[in-house]
């Protein structure tokens, strides 16, 4: 009729383990200087759609992962 007390207490420590594992994995956000946003707005007004040589072209001189220099709708 009653549940366990020390399987009580191990679903509780399964349910803290599984909400650290969940933070961890919360990807970093990257925090721009108002140099890289400048040069990303002017990209943006001359293309909308920069291709990957442009976007590896502008990621090495605002010193940025190519992954950062994104396409925004």
């Amino acid at each position: 009729m009653f549940s366990n007390p020390c399987r009580l207490g191990e679903a509780h420590r399964e349910e803290q383990l599984a909400g650290q594992v969940q933070r961890r994995t919360r990807r970093h956000r990257t925090i721009f200087t108002e140099e890289q946003l400048d040069a990303l707005e002017e990209l943006f007004l001359q293309n909308q759609y920069p291709d990957v040589n442009t976007r590896e072209k502008l990621a090495q001189h605002t010193h940025l992962r190519e992954e950062r220099v994104e396409v925004y709708i």
